[in-house]
C-alpha cells in the first residue's frame, strides 16, 4: 500500500515539474526578440529571455529572466604547453580541473558536436550532481581556447538547451592570425637547390582534397599525376625520376616539422638542412635530406592555419631551384571532411577512390565509386569511427541529435542520430566483411549494374541496443577473392528502412589498371 502511495505521489510531482518547466517556457518565449553584443575580442546574438549579468574583454555571462539558469561563454589563448593538442587532450585537460575543484559534479557523457563555422568541432562534457546539470562546450579557433558553460537545475535543462546552443552557434570570435613563424624558434642553416635551363614555367592547375582542407595547386607541365592526384612524376630520358607528392596534417606546422624531423634517420640522410619558405600568402619551413647515394628530398611544411599544414615534397636526382619555384599553392578553403561535391538536382554527387597496392606480383588496380545523396543528409565534419583512409570514406547523418541515448566510450563519435551513415571502400570481400562482423545476410539486392548484399546486425552497448543494416558489394575480384568492397552501413537506436540504404546506393563502381 505505502508502495503504491509513494509511486502516486512521485507521478504527480513529476507532472507538476513538466508542466511549471511548459508554463516557464511559454511565457518567457513571448515577444523574443534578437539583440547583438560586441566588443574588440568578440561578438554575440542572443534572444531576450537571456540578460546579460557580465561582460568582460574575453568573457560573456547570461542569466535567464525566469529560470536563472546561466551561460558563461570565455575565450583564451591556448597555454604554450598544449600547442599541438588534440581538441580530445585539451579537453580533457579542462575536464580534469573540473572535476577536481568541483568534486561532487560527475561527468555523463562526453563526445565532439558541432558548434559552428568557425568551430566546427566542439568537445562536450555533460556533468550533474543530482540537482544542476552542466553542459560545457569546448573548441579551439587558431590559438584561441573557446568554453560555454551551461548550467541549469534539471527541470529546466532541456528546455532551454535548444536556446542556448543557438547563442553558442551564433558566438564569433574576432581572431588575427597568430604568426605561426614567430611562435617557436627553429635554427636555419640554409640550403641551396641547383639550377638548370629547362623552363618549367607552363603549368597544370590540380586540387586535392586532405584533412578538411581543399587546396589547389599548380605543377610544371613535365609531371605527369597518377589517377588519385596525389603525387605527380617527371621521367628523365636516362631512367631516372623526379617526384612531387602532397599531403595535409590536421597538426599544426611544427608538430609535423617535429615528426618530419624525427623519421629523418630512417630515410638514411646523411645531411639535413632548414629554411624559412613562401608560398604564396602561406609560410612555413623547408627541410632537405640528402641520400648516401646522392638523391635529394625538399620537404616543404605550410602552415594553412594554426593547427593544419600543408606537407609538398619534391624528391629525386635532378631537382632545381627552378623546378621548385613552379609548383605554386593557387589558394585553399576549408571543407568538410574528406569530400569535394557538388549538388545536382537535391543530391551530393561525388566519387570515393582506392588505389591497389599489394605484392610486386599482384595487378595494380586504381577503383572509383561514383554516388549520390540525398541533401537532407548532413555530411559529419569530424574524422568518425573506422572511416579509413580520406580518400575512402564519407560519413553523413540524418535526423535529430541524440547523444544522450549511447555512451559507448570506444567511438570516436557517440553522437547518435536517426541515422548514421558511413560509405567506404573496405577492404575484404562482401562474405569476409560479413563473417567478420557476425552480419546476418537478408537477400541479394540489385540497383542499377551493382549488386548488393544486404546483411544486418545488432549489438548491446552499456544497455542500449544499436542496430545496423549494410549493403555491401564485392569489387576487383570474384566472391571470397574479392580484395574490396563498397560498404554502406547504417547505424540507429531505430529499426533502419531499406530505403536509408538504397539513398546511398552507388551510381557507378570502375576498376582500372595502372
Amino acid at each position: 500500500m505505502k508502495k503504491d502511495l509513494l509511486k502516486r505521489i512521485t507521478l504527480v510531482l513529476a507532472f507538476i515539474i513538466i508542466i511549471v518547466g511548459i508554463i516557464v517556457f511559454l511565457s518567457s518565449s513571448k515577444g523574443i526578440q534578437q539583440e547583438e553584443f560586441s566588443n574588440s575580442n568578440y561578438s554575440v546574438k542572443y534572444d531576450t529571455t537571456w540578460k546579460i549579468s557580465e561582460s568582460l574583454d574575453n568573457e560573456i555571462v547570461f542569466v535567464h529572466n525566469d529560470t536563472q539558469s546561466t551561460i558563461d561563454i570565455s575565450i583564451a589563448d591556448l597555454d604554450s604547453n598544449l600547442y599541438g593538442k588534440t581538441l580530445k587532450q585539451i579537453a580533457q585537460n579542462v575536464k580534469n580541473k573540473i572535476e577536481k575543484e568541483y568534486p561532487d559534479y560527475k561527468c555523463i557523457s562526453e563526445h565532439i558536436t558541432y558548434l559552428n563555422d568557425d568551430i566546427s568541432e566542439a568537445y562536450q562534457l555533460l556533468f550533474e550532481d543530482g540537482k544542476r546539470q552542466s553542459l560545457i562546450q569546448i573548441g579551439m579557433y587558431g590559438y584561441k581556447v573557446f568554453i560555454s558553460n551551461y548550467t541549469a537545475e534539471n527541470q529546466y535543462f532541456d528546455i532551454l538547451l535548444d536556446s542556448v546552443q543557438t547563442i553558442n552557434a551564433n558566438f564569433k570570435i574576432k581572431y588575427e592570425s597568430v604568426d605561426m613563424m614567430d611562435s617557436r624558434k627553429i635554427e636555419e642553416t640554409g640550403y641551396e637547390v641547383k639550377t638548370d635551363d629547362v623552363d618549367y614555367s607552363q603549368t597544370e592547375t590540380h586540387s586535392y582534397i586532405g584533412s578538411n582542407y581543399k587546396v589547389t595547386f599548380s605543377v610544371p607541365v613535365q609531371f605527369k599525376g597518377n589517377v588519385s592526384g596525389l603525387s605527380y612524376t617527371k621521367e628523365s630520358g636516362d631512367g631516372s625520376s623526379t617526384r612531387i607528392s602532397i599531403t595535409s596534417e590536421n597538426e599544426n606546422l611544427f608538430t609535423v616539422y617535429d615528426e618530419v624531423m624525427k623519421n629523418s634517420k630512417s630515410y638514411n640522410y646523411t645531411k639535413i638542412e632548414i629554411q624559412k619558405i613562401a608560398n604564396g600568402y602561406l609560410e612555413g619551413y623547408g627541410i632537405k635530406g640528402t641520400t648516401n647515394y646522392g638523391r635529394e628530398v625538399y620537404t616543404m611544411l605550410y602552415a594553412l592555419n594554426d593547427f593544419n599544414t600543408l606537407q609538398l615534397t619534391v624528391s629525386g636526382d635532378d631537382v632545381t631551384q627552378n623546378m621548385i619555384d613552379n609548383i605554386k599553392i593557387v589558394s585553399f578553403d576549408r571543407c568538410g571532411n574528406y569530400i569535394d561535391r557538388t549538388s545536382v538536382d537535391g543530391y551530393l554527387v561525388g566519387t570515393l577512390t582506392q588505389e591497389n597496392y599489394f605484392s610486386m606480383n599482384d595487378k595494380q588496380t586504381y577503383i572509383s565509386v561514383d554516388y549520390k545523396v540525398p541533401e537532407k543528409y548532413k555530411e559529419i565534419v569530424e574524422q568518425t569511427y573506422d572511416l579509413g583512409a580520406p580518400e575512402r570514406a564519407r560519413a553523413f547523418v540524418i535526423g535529430k541529435l541524440r547523444n544522450s541515448e549511447i555512451t559507448e566510450s570506444t567511438w570516436a563519435t557517440d553522437s547518435f542520430y536517426d541515422y548514421n551513415v558511413t560509405i567506404n571502400i573496405a577492404l575484404g570481400s562482401a562474405e569476409t566483411i560479413a563473417n567478420n562482423d557476425n552480419l546476418t545476410y537478408k537477400k541479394d539486392v540489385t540497383i542499377g549494374d551493382v549488386t548488393y548484399k544486404y546483411y544486418t546486425s545488432e549489438y548491446d552497448s552499456e544497455g542500449t541496443t544499436i542496430k545496423e543494416a549494410y549493403y555491401i558489394a564485392s569489387i576487383n575480384g570474384d566472391g571470397d577473392n574479392a580484395k574490396y568492397s563498397f560498404r554502406i552501413y547504417v547505424s540507429s537506436l531505430d529499426d533502419i528502412p531499406e530505403s536509408v540504404l538504397q539513398d546511398f546506393a552507388s551510381v557507378k563502381i570502375e576498376v582500372q589498371d595502372l
